[in-house]
């Protein structure tokens, strides 16, 4: 009783006479008092989710046509174990305005009260018209799916996540990323000795300062520490060079050595510029693998660093497999490269074009002109020249350049961004049923004069010969349902077909016919809507199609995608893996380069495929340089061979009638289209372009390609080997 008479009468009289006596500071602080009191009322009535993310991609920028890493924590700190899926949406830009480009389900992810951290890949995405992706995020339980964000919190009433954002390439960008790992904990820290070595592997240098395209690309040396290197080669696709320095080679574990080698070997770059000390022997076993020519140079002193025996040459540089590794002098502080060395290592690295061993120019320079004098007495009406990157070529009637490669040239219309070359149109032609055809004009138009007169003058008469043309609204729409059934009917007899697609498989050999890596292209077209599912283990799959991916399961470990196929609407789907989907049925010498080499050798490796029971060999082709060897299968001009030979370069070919040998010749050549106009190779990606399934240099005069394609019963397998012959 007395508490309420001190409130009433002395508290508020005194409160309100500070109020009204002037006070201003009074008067700030209890409104300050009540706006904190009103934030914290609505805060406590926003939904807090249980479960916390933050997502960011492990390298600022993304590479062009390749996957993404992400690095994933999950915040949860309930006591309750929780156990659901992550759900991702991405899209092009903002949702309300992008385009979905994916949908990933991450299964089976336990939380137990603590964060929960780990690494994931997003697949090879388009590049974005927008610039970024936006990624929407799920938890989904067996009874709620929580939207994920920072913070949290989100708005009352709301299902929708706060959107994470990731820089993308533009349309008409190419973005070349560099792993630059080092072996100290703080791998943003650069070090004078790497500082160095990200301008060396700068390729702006490689393409056309006059043309200005060097705005269009994006260079960024991703730095990681050595610990953090993925064990899977798949996550080093997000990449177009390793490089190991500052004491990152003796910190890797047998797992990481081994997916680099695996990565290398399907066409990746490696350099090492070893400063450590202490290096065990898996160290120098995993060099002398890579750097097989010099392995026996390579050794280790007593406290563990790295000598080569016999240094005349001072930097070594290696093909392996697919790819290609550089190995810089050792030394405990910055290497010192001079600059035609360094012009060297980049080209080499970047696969450029015409770069070969030994570490000059002068054989590329020979090459060029013994292919161009052998040109020009085989027709001496015609002119040859070269560009600057070793690509032949002649001026037609209209003073067009026609490049003598199997694969065409093209202008800069789409800057140095990744482009779909001409293999995917002759892989969807190729692989699409071929007992389809489109309804003849004449039975269209047949029908529809049939409709008319059926529902017009026959009508009229027949009816009136009955005298009962009161029927005529009973007769024309039972007479229009028939028609439109047979219409129906006709159209199922032209373009139904019993086979729904086929499947190209292109499988990369190394020595012993060792698979390294494979391409798979699925064909899908079926008469009727259907949901297709796939299921995929340790590979990279990206939609051929503008349609959204879904994907579902632990991607890119064992997982499926699921797809909706439109009635009579071809779908294709590429799928990208270090294993091989089934053994190489070719029983050959694959380590005999004399197979490929010489006529001689040309003429056994014949004899070997014919002889060969089992198998259905198509075609067997030998590509060198300009030239190439038809085996197996006689070569003929291809209806847009002869148009480019009339027209000249192209943008856009005509719809072609496609031969199995242009699917082969396309697959072996890349087309020169933005980056490509400008390296002969890129590393393995796995993007829709097929920018990466290309393989052979025609300015490099080391490399051998042979392509052998088999039938299957379910579509074709390319077999391919290259051989790398610097002392050739």
């Amino acid at each position: 009783m007395n508490a309420v008479r001190f409130v009433v009468g002395i508290l508020l009289p005194r409160c309100f006479q500070m109020w009204t006596g002037g006070l201003a500071p009074f008067r700030s602080l209890c409104v300050l008092s009540m706006l904190l009191s009103t934030n914290l009322v609505l805060a406590q009535q926003q939904p807090v989710a249980p479960v916390r993310m933050r997502l960011e991609a492990v390298s600022l920028r993304a590479r062009s046509s390749g996957p993404i890493s992400l690095r994933i924590r999950l915040e949860y700190n309930e006591p309750q174990i929780l156990e659901g899926n992550l759900l991702f949406h991405v899209f092009d830009g903002a949702r309300l305005h992008g385009i979905q480009l994916a949908s990933l389900r991450y299964d089976n992810i336990v939380l137990q009260g603590t964060d929960f951290s780990f690494n994931m890949l997003l697949p090879p995405l388009p590049d974005s018209g927008n610039r970024n992706y936006e990624i929407e995020a799920w938890f989904e339980t067996a009874n709620e799916r929580i939207p994920l964000s920072t913070s949290g919190i989100l708005p009352a009433g709301s299902s929708t996540p706060d959107p994470y954002s990731i820089i993308a390439n533009g349309p008409t960008t190419r973005g070349a990323i560099v792993c630059s790992v080092s072996g100290r904990t703080d791998p943003e820290i650069l070090t004078d000795n790497r500082r160095l070595l990200h301008e060396v592997l700068s390729p702006e240098s490689l393409v056309s300062q006059q043309d200005g395209e060097y705005n269009y690309l994006v260079y960024f040396p991703a730095a990681r520490p050595a610990v953090s290197l993925p064990v899977d080669p798949l996550e080093l696709c997000s990449y177009d060079i390793v490089l190991l320095t500052d004491g990152a080679l003796r910190q890797l574990e047998a797992q990481q050595m081994q997916a680099i080698t695996t990565w290398v070997e399907a066409g990746g770059s490696l350099l090492v510029a070893p400063t450590d000390a202490g290096l065990r022997g898996p160290h120098l076993e995993f060099l002398q693998q890579l750097f097989s020519l010099h392995a026996s140079r390579l050794l280790a002193s007593n406290d563990g660093r790295l000598i080569v025996a016999d240094d005349d040459l001072g930097i070594l540089g290696s093909y392996c497999g697919l790819g290609r590794c550089v190995l810089l002098p050792t030394s405990p502080d910055t290497v010192a490269l001079s600059a035609s060395t360094q012009e060297w290592v980049r080209g080499f690295l970047w696969k450029s074009r015409g770069v070969s061993l030994p570490q000059s120019r002068e054989k590329m320079t020979s090459a060029i002109e013994a292919a161009k004098q052998r040109r020009q007495q085989e027709d001496p009406d015609r002119e040859y020249m070269t560009d600057a990157y070793g690509n032949e070529y002649y001026l037609n009637e209209s003073g067009q350049p026609v490049y003598t490669g199997r694969a065409s040239a093209a202008n800069a219309l789409f800057g140095l961004a990744a482009q779909k070359g001409s293999l995917v149109s002759f892989s969807e032609a190729v692989l699409k049923p071929q007992d389809i055809q489109m309804v003849p004009t004449s039975v269209v138009a047949g029908l529809l004069l049939a409709y008319v007169l059926a529902v017009g003058p026959l009508d009229y008469m027949i009816l009136g010969l009955f005298r009962a043309r009161k029927y005529t609204w009973i007769v024309f729409p039972i007479v229009t349902v028939g028609f439109t059934l047979a219409m129906v009917q006709i159209a199922h007899h032209y373009l139904a077909s019993n086979d729904q697609g086929g499947t190209l498989t292109i499988t990369d050999v190394g020595d012993a016919g060792r698979p390294l890596r494979e391409t798979q292209l699925e064909l899908h077209y079926l008469g009727a809507r259907q949901d297709v599912s796939t299921e995929i283990q340790s590979g990279l799959v990206t939609a051929m199609n503008a349609k959204p991916l879904q994907l579902q399961g632990r991607f890119p470990g064992r997982y499926s995608s699921e797809r909706r196929i439109e009635q009579w609407s071809p779908e294709m789907q590429r799928t990208f893996s270090f294993q091989a989907s089934d053994e190489v049925s070719v029983q050959i010498d694959w380590d005999d380069a004399g197979l490929v080499t010489t006529a001689d050798g040309r003429q056994r490796l014949k004899e070997l495929l014919v002889d060969q029971s089992g198998i259905e060999c198509l075609r067997a082709t030998v590509y060198h340089q300009h030239e190439d060897f038809s085996v197996i299968g006689t070569r003929l001009v291809s209806n847009w061979q002869q148009e480019l030979q009339i027209y000249g370069t192209r943008q856009s070919q005509p719809e072609p009638r496609m031969t199995q040998q242009d699917l082969v010749d396309h697959a072996a050549v890349a087309s020169r289209y933005g980056f490509m106009k400008y390296v002969g190779q890129v590393s393995p990606g796995g993007g829709a372009d097929l920018e990466d399934v290309s393989l052979l240099d025609s300015a490099n005069p080391d490399q051998w390609l042979l392509c052998v394609l088999l039938k299957t019963d379910t579509g074709y397998r390319l077999i391919r080997k290259l051989y790398c012959l610097p002392e050739h």
